[in-house]
């Protein structure tokens, strides 16, 4: 099982993640692990995953907020 580990640098793209996710239903909580990573002073949340929509929706959301 591959799985994808992104980055993301602050809380609100997060949460809207998450809400994005419980919204849907179809993704269950234990298809999704955030962990919190310092790396070179900055705070990270890693979100590991292999489902290819969660991915998809993270993609959707970081692009809206660039």
């Amino acid at each position: 099982m591959a799985s994808v580990c992104i980055s993301i640098e602050n809380d609100i793209t997060l949460s809207r993640f998450h809400r994005t996710l419980s919204r849907a239903a179809i993704v269950a909580s234990d298809m999704i692990e955030v962990k919190t990573k310092i790396m070179d002073g900055a705070v990270l949340k890693l979100v590991q995953t292999d489902c290819p929509w969660a991915i998809a929706v993270f993609r959707s959301i970081h692009s809206a907020e660039q």
